[in-house]
């Protein structure tokens, strides 16, 4: 980067604003498809608090203590066509960052979870995996569907810890839990797959993560869980187990488990045949999340992944309760407060150079703050081309295009920094040995105002 100086975001767009009226020029999908119901966690909170009996709880500021992976800062994504280097950046350790098996998708940081950046004393960044699916062919894939997991890192020490996302019951025997799937039960017809766990927002002491077809799944950060300090009664060394087994506690080796709490769920939806799509009157399909803290309330922001070539998706926004990070819902029900189709020219054509207009589809990503709007994307060249960013006003009503910026292959979800002015992102591609295209799967930050010009993403 150079060292031109440039005005950041947050100085541009220090007045919180209203909820704005995003529009664009095509005609808008119905927000009234945009409804979720408050479903329990299989009678929760019963069997949290009976796990708690057994389990020892871990706050956040000593589970990042506890780290027991060390990330490497500094590291670039091997893109060289990538418009600007990161401000910030961290490659995960050896065996997470050439893993087959865990692909990291979604990503958010203390700036969503508290207005003053800090929790406790920690600053900590979180990132949210997904167990590919088994048969795939990748090596070292056990064949077990093992959910989601989320990796906390501190950026002070560059250390980091996984947390397994778990799926609390009562059992014959008593609590117990298991991976977060669809179907959450195994059936023969209908075997289990992991949740995708496209995006996660950590909001007060709850965090929330998008499930594609399902909705929202919630998990309360007040309960942690620590298997290792169980002494007897945890067993961290089997890989291949989970839930209360036996006289133990498992949680396919990893340390600490996060059960889930509640989902906001959709009306009518049915794990083991599921409805959704990338249509204007389709059922809403939940692919990634992030946080908009410009706006009164704050707001949650969801949006769909459409395929090539396919509709372009919808982003919805939902008011939230800054006072104890809850939906601001209508008792159990919970309603979108505007719902936007994307511009299908998130890369337009240029007639003058020859180039034409990308695929609208493959959006990995949106935030927002102010007036300002970015939204990651693949560029459907296959997992060794960039990624776009592209920015978006709001301008007399429509959604306008400033401009697009290539960035790191298998560009996932965003998040916005407030305090430090940086647009966060990660790449999901492990490093497959080929010396040109190491440390893909890279965390990574970006001045949300380049310096200079935006360039095309078609040079």
């Amino acid at each position: 980067m150079n060292g031109r100086r440039r005005t950041s975001l947050a100085a541009i767009l220090a007045i919180p604003i209203l909820l704005p009226a995003v529009a664009v020029a095509q005609q808008q999908p119905s927000a009234d498809d945009f409804v979720l119901e408050k479903q329990e966690a299989a009678g929760t909170p019963a069997p949290v608090e009976e796990l708690e009996r057994a389990l020892p709880r871990q706050g956040v500021q000593d589970l990042l203590a506890e780290g027991n992976r060390r990330a490497e800062p500094g590291c670039e994504p091997t893109n060289p066509e990538m418009s600007e280097t990161p401000s910030r950046s961290y490659c995960f350790a050896e065996g997470d960052n050439d893993t087959y098996d865990w692909y990291p998708q979604g990503i958010t940081t203390v700036s969503d979870a508290q207005r003053d950046e800090l929790w406790g004393s920690k600053q900590a960044i979180l990132v949210s995996w997904y167990d590919k699916a088994k048969g795939d062919g990748n090596p070292g894939d056990e064949g077990i569907e093992k959910g989601a997991r989320v990796s906390f890192l501190d950026p002070e020490t560059n250390q980091y810890q996984h947390v397994l996302l778990v799926y609390p019951f009562e059992g014959k025997n008593g609590a117990s839990y298991e991976a977060v799937t669809n179907p959450q039960k195994n059936s023969p017809d209908h075997p289990p797959k992991s949740t995708h766990a496209g995006g996660i927002v950590w909001y007060g002491n709850y965090l929330y993560m998008a499930d594609t077809h399902r909705g929202i799944r919630v998990f309360d950060m007040r309960h942690i869980l620590d298997l290792k300090a169980a002494g007897d009664e945890g067993d961290i060394s089997d890989e291949r187990k989970v839930g209360f087994d036996g006289d133990k506690y498992y949680g396919y080796g990893y340390r600490y488990v996060l059960p889930q709490v509640a989902t906001w769920q959709q009306p009518g939806f049915d794990a083991e045949d599921p409805e959704g799509g990338c249509a204007a009157d389709a059922p809403p399909v939940y692919s990634y999340l992030s946080l908009d803290r410009s706006t009164v309330p704050d707001r949650l922001i969801s949006g769909e992944f459409c395929g090539k070539g396919k509709y372009s998706g919808r982003v919805a926004t939902w008011s939230m309760n800054g006072e104890n990070g809850t939906p601001a819902a209508d008792g159990r029900t919970w309603r979108a407060d505007e719902v936007h189709e994307l511009p299908k020219d998130l890369v337009p054509g240029d007639p003058e150079e020859g180039t034409k207009e990308k695929d609208a589809g493959l959006v990995q990503g949106v935030t927002a703050y102010g007036d300002k709007w970015f939204i990651s994307r693949l560029s459907g060249g296959g997992r060794h081309s960039n990624g776009h960013l592209i920015t978006m006003s709001v301008r007399d009503g429509e959604m306008v295009n400033e401009g697009c910026r290539k960035v790191a292959a298998g560009v996932q979800n965003l998040s916005y920094w407030r305090g430090r002015d940086e647009l966060w992102s990660l790449a999901e591609h492990p490093d497959d040995g080929d010396t040109e295209q190491k440390e893909r799967r890279v965390l990574y930050a970006l001045p949300p105002v380049p310096e200079g010009d935006q360039t095309s993403c078609h040079n």
